[in-house]
């Protein structure tokens, strides 16, 4: 299995999947194959299959913060009722406060319901949490923006930037704040 996390971490989802898929061959109840199976398949595109795999992981381990967070991101994906998802997330961050990306999800959730004082407050955590966090900051910056607070969302997408020089939707998302400014 050492060499199926390795692989996903490393981004060779689909080389992660065969060898996530070996491992539970020899033992289907390790909820960490199950888990990281359902992440490389949410990597690729494959969300079923990944909500499949993070069942499996939740079967079980029913209290498995990141087999909670990978189901909300196959359920995002698949573009099924947010609330869910963030129900999902924010077991996630009850069963593991300090669990950055699980914050920055319901954070995006809260924001596409229209609650972004919500998702304001689950990115600042985020961003608290793991100060390196691009997407966090950036999403951050969308929730500063919708709460009209310009030159706070120009300061987290500037942080944003600095960690992902070459994103285009941050620099994108940068350029529509600074033309609220001028107005």
């Amino acid at each position: 299995m050492k060499q199926a996390d390795r692989a996903r971490e490393a981004g060779q989802y689909q080389k992660a999947i065969e060898l996530y898929d070996q491992a539970i061959a020899l033992n289907p109840n390790v909820a960490e194959a199950q888990w990281g199976r359902c992440y490389s398949l949410n990597s690729v595109q494959q969300p079923d299959d990944a909500i499949a795999a993070c069942n499996k992981a939740l079967t079980i381990n029913p209290n498995y913060p990141e087999a909670l967070w990978s189901k909300g991101a196959a359920l995002e994906q698949k573009q099924q009722n947010p609330i869910d998802a963030l129900k999902l997330y924010q077991r996630a961050t009850a069963l593991k406060p300090n669990f950055a990306e699980a914050w920055n999800n319901q954070g995006v959730v809260l924001l596409k319901l229209g609650r972004p004082t919500e998702a304001f407050d689950a990115l600042d955590r985020a961003t608290k949490l793991k100060p390196s966090f691009a997407n966090a900051w950036s999403n951050k910056g969308a929730a500063l923006w919708s709460l009209g607070r310009y030159e706070e969302a120009i300061v987290s997408l500037d942080k944003a930037h600095q960690l992902k020089p070459d994103d285009q939707d941050i620099i994108n998302l940068r350029q529509q704040v600074q033309e609220k400014l001028r107005r």
